[in-house]
């Protein structure tokens, strides 16, 4: 989403020569990775519903007030329910082991007496799974924008926006393991002057550990950096920090608000942090003629042609892991909900990696 209110919003080197060959076969997959050493993850923005421009703009109570109506108004127009059911599908249809969602939020209007859930993401999204008859539970949550602002009525609406990670759970014993679920703010944020005072967004990051058919253990990280490309570096420096202290196997997935592809982009110095600290971009190896875009639809998600025209949503890893398949999905007017709504106003990236730690089995 693009925004001025932040979307209120040891390793084993890889050959020059195994890029090179993958590169120009120009492979989506490889067959013979054994089932059992391959973990299946996807990276997705559910999209809150608004860029909040109308809030970034308001310079007194009224104008204030009137923007935090419109807000609600964009959030509940574009029918999270409906279009958390579309992601449902894409999902089903990937079928991963692991989903790293961002902007996962939760609309609440809070009362004297009683708080009411308008609108949850990712509880839209499970229940929406579920009747698919596929089986996710909320495995870590990192807890990022949560305000709460005054409406006419004299009731309160309450935002909160989130970083959470789906695990399968219906798989046979042992298939999957979840272990260790972390989060943590990052102290780099964007803060914004509002007639209700200072607004600060203490996004971060939420992790969990994972082990595929009793396979070594791999470390499974989201985050959504800002979009300011400055705050979004300093992020991403305090995210590889904080990641250079596991030895494990690592797959990072996110909206990085970052182009791999423009290295004149402002934006490119945030990638390249992730680069320097050995992550590889799952994408552009399996796929390196492909645009793969993911960003972005229009902010009421009705243009009739997609507007994807960034890839910022990305599936990064470092370690003993191998690249067999990347795929962007919910980027097709098929994807679109009853409505004519896009999913989201990003597309999703499912990916398969093997993890097999022993060359034999791959």
């Amino acid at each position: 989403m693009r925004s001025n209110f932040n979307k209120m919003k040891a390793d084993r080197p890889w050959s020059r020569g195994m890029f090179t060959a993958i590169a120009m076969l120009g492979l989506t997959s490889v067959a013979h990775a054994k089932e059992d050493s391959s973990l299946r993850v996807m990276t997705m923005n559910m999209f809150t519903g608004t860029n909040f421009e109308e809030l970034v703009a308001a310079q007194d109570l009224p104008s204030f007030g009137a923007a935090v109506a419109t807000t609600i108004q964009k959030i509940i127009s574009s029918k999270p329910s409906e279009r958390a059911t579309a992601m449902a599908n894409e999902i089903a249809r990937e079928k991963p082991h692991l989903v790293g969602l961002q902007e996962a939020s939760i609309l609440a209007t809070i009362s004297e007496s009683s708080v009411t859930i308008e609108e949850d993401l990712v509880q839209s999204l499970l229940d929406a799974l579920r009747e698919l008859g596929i089986q996710y539970e909320v495995a870590s949550v990192e807890t990022g924008l949560d305000i709460a602002a005054p409406t006419a009525s004299g009731d309160k609406v309450r935002l909160t926006t989130r970083d959470v990670i789906i695990a399968r759970s219906d798989l046979p014993p042992g298939e999957l393991i979840v272990s260790n679920p972390k989060h943590q703010d990052y102290l780099a944020r964007p803060t914004f002057q509002t007639p209700l005072g200072p607004i600060s967004d203490p996004s971060g990051w939420a992790s969990v550990e994972a082990q595929i058919g009793g396979r070594d253990h791999v470390r499974f990280v989201t985050t959504h950096l800002d979009v300011n490309p400055n705050i979004a570096h300093d992020q991403a420096q305090e995210l590889v920090q904080v990641l250079n202290q596991t030895a494990l196997p690592t797959v990072l997935v996110c909206d990085c608000n970052s182009t791999p592809d423009l290295s004149a982009d402002p934006t490119f110095a945030t990638y390249r942090v992730m680069k320097d600290a050995g992550f590889h971009d799952t994408y552009r190896i399996l796929r390196p003629n492909a645009d793969g875009f993911t960003c972005c639809q229009d902010e009421n998600l009705l243009n009739t042609i997609s507007k994807l025209d960034l890839r910022v949503d990305l599936v990064q890893f470092r370690g003993t892991i191998v690249p067999i398949q990347a795929k962007v999905t919910g980027n097709r007017p098929r994807d679109k909900t009853a409505s004519g709504l896009w999913p989201s106003d990003h597309a999703a990236l499912a990916a398969t990696l093997d993890i097999s730690t022993d060359p034999a089995d791959r």
